[in-house]
């Protein structure tokens, strides 16, 4: 005589476990460790990790979420980064933020200019600080380099703002 045995394929795994006998752990990088029974991917997955089985780290996104299947920054990009998945550096690296070109649109404290690439004077800050560490994106590069050094401050160049 022979005894069958009959094994519930239809009952649901413990959290962080997978495969037909519930023997198998879910990928590291799932939401809460939980995974599809069947597949072992990963239902959702966890801040910061998107892709296959979540094994690839977000780029600099705000809040550490991406799009689970591309790695896109819904949000937007830390600062200092930029691109689709926040992974390119600000093409200056005085630059606060950047657009999605990589240009400066805003700068570090201390630092000025359209390429946030001058160091402001230690006599600016407290004074004029708002000329230092704004950037105030202009349309035209001339309008864009009008904050000039003058007597150890920065300044609005007056001839700077006639010529435009």
């Amino acid at each position: 005589m022979f005894a069958v045995c009959f094994v519930s394929t239809f009952s649901v795994c413990p959290a962080t476990t997978t495969g037909l006998y519930c023997n198998q752990t879910c990928p590291q990088n799932c939401l809460n460790g939980l995974c599809n029974r069947y597949t072992a991917r990963c239902d959702a997955c966890a801040n910061d990790w998107w892709g296959a089985n979540c094994a690839s780290v977000c780029g600099n996104c705000k809040g550490d979420k991406c799009n689970q299947d591309t790695g896109a920054c819904a949000s937007g990009c830390d600062d200092g980064y930029y691109s689709l998945t926040c992974t390119t550096p600000c093409r200056y690296s005085g630059c606060q933020a950047c657009d999605n070109l990589g240009e400066c649109v805003s700068c570090k404290q201390g630092k000025y200019d359209t390429l946030c690439s001058l160091n402001c004077s230690d006599k600016c800050h407290g004074q004029r600080t708002d000329a230092c560490t704004a950037l105030g994106r202009m349309e035209s590069v001339v309008k864009a380099s009008a904050f000039l050094v003058t007597s150890d401050q920065h300044a609005r160049s007056d001839a700077m703002a006639t010529a435009v």
